[in-house]
């Protein structure tokens, strides 16, 4: 998968992955979910799943996409973040909006379409952010 560490993949559930090597998502999204993938693994030692990435609109329809989705465009990714406690994914989820995932304000985590799962958005406008990691490191997209 471009971009990607090899450890995040899509996770095989027939007929509801569509961009399965992730070429029709925005790259810098796809480099996010890489980062919050690392960031699981070296805090939880725990590993995300990409389950869903760009999507038709024929597709969105059968899942219950709204009209507007994010998925359309290649602006949304979903991930099975379903290893992490509810304590992890609230750190998670602090450290996904820190780096400037989700800033128009879309729903981090839900239950729509598809079950519940991570849903996270960088619009046309919107840019990951570089983070303070401590000890004078710092992570830039």
């Amino acid at each position: 998968m471009r971009g990607f560490t090899g450890q995040v993949f899509p996770i095989d559930k027939p007929g509801n992955y569509e961009d399965s090597d992730l070429s029709k998502t925005r790259p810098e999204l796809v480099s996010a979910a890489d980062i919050l993938n690392t960031y699981a693994r070296n805090k939880f030692g725990k590993g995300l799943k990409v389950n869903g990435g760009w999507r038709s609109a024929a597709h969105n329809a059968e899942v219950n996409g709204t009209k507007t989705s994010h998925h359309l465009s290649g602006h949304a990714l979903d991930i099975d973040a379903s290893s992490l406690s509810e304590a992890e994914l609230a750190d998670l989820q602090a450290f996904a909006k820190q780096i400037g995932l989700n800033a128009d304000g879309d729903n981090m985590y839900h239950d729509k379409g598809t079950g519940y799962h991570m849903h996270i958005t960088l619009p046309e406008g919107y840019y990951l952010k570089s983070v303070d990691l401590g000890n004078g490191k710092f992570l830039t997209p």
